[in-house]
Order: C-alpha cells, then structure tokens, then sequence
C-alpha cells in the first residue's frame, strides 16, 4: 500500500469518527459517504470496507453507542460499500447528490426497519412499519442533507487524489 493510499484511508477514519463525535444534527455524519464513494477510488471493496466499519466501530465504541438495531446500521454500510465499489463514479455534482440521497434512502429503509423488527416500540404489523417509517421522516431530512454535503466533500477530495496519482503516474514519477 503506497503512502498516499494509507494516508487517504487515515483521513477517511479520520473524517467518519470526527463526524460521529463532534455535535451535529441527527444522522449529519459522513458515514454513508466514505463508504459508497471510497469504494469506487480506493479500488478495493474490502480495504473500503475496512475504513468504513473501523471507523463506525471506534465511534460507536467511544459514544458507548452500540444498540439493538446495530447489525441493521452495519448491514447498510456493507450494501453501500458493495454497491459503491460497482457503480462507476462521473464525479459531477449532480451524479454525487442523486447518489447521495440514493444511500440515505437505502440506509433510511434498513435501519429503520431494523428498529422495527427489534426495538419493540411499534407493533409488527404493517401499519406498525408505516408508522415507524413515518416518524423517522425528520432524520431522513437531516441524513440526505449530510450524505450530499459529505457526498460532495468526499467524492471532491477522492476525484482530486486520483486526478494527482494520473499525473504522477503520467510523468513516470511512481
């Protein structure tokens, strides 16, 4: 692994566990967005897997937050991870927000339906899950707002440290 490589996957650590411990509305972290657009430029599901679940590890691990419905988080990012690593990124903005609310959907779907199977606040019937659903709309909101800021944060400073390794390479300097 080069140095620029495990200083990118540093900084993702970095960026997921900061996200997680500094105060920021419900579900504003940069989670979502390290796992689907690392995938892609880090070229290696597993290494993306990797950054993404230790950071979620270590701020869950330092927020005492692990909880029922934490095989449902962990799942969602494993998807977004795998689903990350086979889309082809473009790098336009427009691309990157489509995608963002794509996994805030995908992770919004999982989830909650994870605090409805397990937590035992709704009941398990349909209109228990329609209900569930419907109550979380309001961090919804705040998850699609952060996968497209962290989306575009994300996606921009991967684009520019694949643009810098084409050129370095182009210049036969590896």
């Amino acid at each position: 692994m080069t140095s620029s490589r495990f200083s990118i996957i540093l900084g993702l650590l970095f960026l997921g566990v900061l996200s997680r411990l500094l105060p920021h509305p419900p579900n504003f972290t940069a989670m979502n967005a390290i796992a689907f657009f690392s995938a892609y430029y880090l070229h290696n599901p597993w290494l993306t897997l990797f950054t993404t679940l230790s950071a979620m590890f270590l701020s869950d691990f330092a927020l005492g937050g692990f909880h029922s419905t934490l095989p449902f988080v962990y799942l969602s990012l494993v998807l977004i991870v795998f689903i990350g690593h086979y889309v082809k990124q473009t790098g336009s903005l427009r691309s990157t927000v489509i995608r963002s609310i794509g996994i805030s959907l995908l992770f919004f779907m999982i989830s909650n339906f994870g605090s409805w199977a397990v937590d035992g606040i709704y009941p398990l019937t349909l209109n228990g899950l329609s209900i569930c659903y419907f109550i979380a709309l309001p961090f919804l909101a705040t998850q699609v707002l952060g996968d497209i800021v962290f989306g575009v944060m994300v996606s921009s400073i991967l684009l520019i440290y694949e643009s810098k390794k084409s050129h370095i390479n182009q210049l036969g300097l590896s």
